[in-house]
């Protein structure tokens, strides 16, 4: 847990360092990957402080979560923010979809539950996926 938490907050600072010197579309995309970790470090000390719980200390360990899970969202949303800002072509959609065929197999073969046949996985698009993760 500690050496995850580490990782991220030493990519969040290189990436702070990173961002100075730049003004164009690196820019963009230094502050996407930092929202991106910065949301994955949010998640994670959600996760681990609500382990922490017993009976004596609920009360401050989920005014804890709470605030580490409005952080976490706060990046989404500027990670949304800077997503709907940025253009995206007809050409990156098609690269997108390429690229995830290459990575994923969308027939891969789940055990379902009785003789349902196999689903097929649905990929969102990323501003599909990020307002799901916002709604959650």
């Amino acid at each position: 847990e500690e050496d995850v938490r580490r990782v991220l907050e030493r990519g969040i600072a290189l990436l702070e360092a990173e961002e100075v010197g730049q003004k164009d579309d690196d820019d963009v995309a230094v502050g996407c990957v930092k929202d991106i970790l910065g949301y994955e470090l949010n998640l994670l000390n959600v996760c681990t402080s609500l382990v922490k719980l017993n009976s004596n200390s609920v009360p401050t360990l989920v005014s804890q979560a709470s605030r580490h899970a409005k952080q976490a969202e706060q990046h989404l949303k500027s990670f949304q923010d800077t997503l709907e800002q940025t253009t995206t072509t007809t050409e990156q959609k098609s690269e997108e979809q390429m690229l995830l065929s290459r990575c994923f197999d969308t027939n891969i073969n789940r055990r379902l539950l009785g003789n349902t046949p196999v689903r097929r996985i649905k990929f969102q698009s990323p501003t599909n996926a990020i307002s799901f993760l916002l709604n959650v």
